[in-house]
């Protein structure tokens, strides 16, 4: 009689096993598909899953270099007048990207540079690299600033100890071509500034 008692034990849990993996395997094929499907989105864009607010300011210095007004011309030089300086630039810019629409990865802010004694309205664009490094392409309406490159280098830090690098950024005012670089090592324009990451949903 125990015999029988233990046969049909060791078959009610034989049976709820058998029953209940199906379940178990299907509810672990979806969350794989899920997943499969989150990879997919954020090769698409790297700054998936959530739109993200990215705000750089500071101040720092920077190297100008001139080069000729007109450097399609063979030969030209640059404007006499025109010399290698070091140029405070200070910068205030937001960006806002956003994981549907490429083109929403947008950039707003100004630019000052107080050796040539100018603020200017700035526009472009974001792109997120690995370890959260953000790299802004920036241009002024009046193409005064053209491609300025402002990056920051990782880790960031929440308080005003963040490396923003400056590779390179046309320069065009008063008749006055070049182009403005960081100072610092490896281009940085300063090791103080501000680098702020936030949710935008």
């Amino acid at each position: 009689m125990p015999n029988r008692h233990l046969h049909i034990a060791l078959a009610v849990i034989l049976g709820s096993a058998i029953f209940s993996s199906p379940a178990r395997a299907q509810n672990e094929t979806e969350q794989r598909e899920l997943l499969e499907q989150q990879q997919l989105l954020n090769e698409k864009n790297p700054l998936m899953p959530r739109r993200t607010q990215v705000a750089f300011s500071g101040t720092g210095s920077a190297t100008f270099t001139p080069r000729a007004a007109n450097a399609s011309v063979p030969g030209a030089s640059p404007d006499p007048k025109c010399t290698p300086t070091i140029t405070q630039v200070g910068f205030n810019v937001q960006c806002l990207s956003d994981p549907d629409l490429k083109s929403a990865a947008t950039c707003r802010g100004s630019m000052s540079f107080y050796g040539f004694n100018t603020t200017r309205s700035v526009f472009g664009d974001v792109i997120m690299k690995p370890g959260d490094v953000y790299s802004m392409k920036l241009s002024s309406a009046d193409d005064s600033i053209q491609g300025c490159e402002l990056a920051n280098v990782a880790p960031v830090s929440n308080s005003l100890g963040n490396v923003i690098s400056m590779p390179g950024c046309g320069l065009n005012i008063a008749g006055c071509a070049g182009e403005v670089t960081g100072a610092g090592g490896d281009r940085a324009l300063t090791t103080s500034g501000s680098v702020i990451l936030s949710p935008s949903d």
